[in-house]
């Protein structure tokens, strides 16, 4: 709500509601014993760490690449990408799934 006021509740919480019923592995539990150990510019990131570390992530899609660094994250096989090239990358694993996905 902080960061998209715009959206309203109702919206985000719909979109959270779908994320969970339709993603598989949309939810990653177990995490939270993580987080004291781990470093990252903005403490409050750590949980996002923690639980991609949790779920064998390869890849946080995130805006603010700077709070994700390559030297925090290359330990845990980890790196940080902005959506953009995250897109790019689906397109160029699978451009008939993703157009898909944009048409529906």
């Amino acid at each position: 709500m902080a960061r998209r006021p715009d959206l309203g509740r109702e919206k985000l919480e719909r979109v959270r509601d779908l994320t969970n019923a339709h993603v598989r592995d949309a939810l990653v539990a177990g995490y939270e014993g993580l987080i004291p150990a781990l470093s990252l510019p903005d403490e409050g990131d750590r949980h996002v760490l923690a639980a991609a570390i949790r779920a064998r992530a390869g890849v946080i899609v995130t805006y603010n690449l700077k709070l994700f660094p390559a030297s925090e994250l290359e330990t845990y096989g980890i790196e940080a990408q902005h959506p953009d090239e995250f897109v790019r990358h689906l397109v160029d694993l699978d451009p008939e799934a993703v157009l898909w996905a944009v048409r529906a």
